[in-house]
């Protein structure tokens, strides 16, 4: 029931006989896809990747969890079956409230994701207290966080669960401390399609 909506970027570059990678975004409280899209615009425009987001339900602009998730697969099972995508480089990205999200998403669904990256998100507010050794996999991530942000000290704890399960800084680990609060700054996109573009599913 209802009509799907969700925001889609297509770089000019797309040929439909040739694959091209996705990234797909969860915006922060009170934000929309529509300008976490905007905000990658230029970065997938010049690499030549596809974006994908959903806008949150919740009553205040937070995520719901369960029904927000459903919509955002209902949302990337059609963009799978509209457009070539490489199967094997889809990633996904969040900021803040999307950044918690995007934790539980990312090590809760291996098998659909290269790699993925947050922004100002901690892991206790969806993934929960087994993240991320119950993962299927050690799918490499990134954490962007500034250091005077509230989260900050939360986001080091993770480093600590991520490096004690095993994920390796340098390889598949990436922690991206900035000077700076609980925001997104210009270069982040460019920062982070560099850590996560060169990684495939096995």
């Amino acid at each position: 029931g209802g009509t799907l909506e969700y925001a889609l970027y297509i770089p000019s570059s797309y040929d439909p006989s040739r694959p091209v990678p996705l990234l797909t975004l969860f915006h922060g409280q009170g934000g929309s896809g529509a300008n976490m899209v905007s905000f990658w615009t230029s970065t997938a425009e010049a690499n030549g990747f596809m974006l994908l987001a959903t806008t949150s339900t919740g009553s205040s602009g937070g995520w719901t969890g369960g029904p927000d998730v459903a919509r955002y697969d209902a949302a990337l099972t059609d963009a799978l079956g509209a457009y070539n995508v490489e199967q094997k480089r889809v990633y996904v990205w969040g900021f803040s409230a999307g950044a918690h999200l995007t934790h539980a998403v990312a090590l809760q669904n291996t098998n659909l994701f290269a790699a993925y990256s947050v922004s100002a998100g901690v892991l206790d507010a969806f993934a929960g207290g087994g993240a991320p050794g119950e993962a299927a996999r050690r799918i490499p991530v990134d954490i962007h966080i500034g250091t005077t942000d509230p989260l900050y000290p939360g986001a080091m704890t993770d480093r600590g669960r991520f490096t004690s399960a095993g994920w390796t800084e340098g390889s598949d680990f990436s922690w991206s401390p900035f000077d700076g609060g609980h925001t997104l700054l210009p270069s982040h996109p460019g920062e982070i399609w560099s850590f996560l573009s060169p990684f495939r599913m096995p």
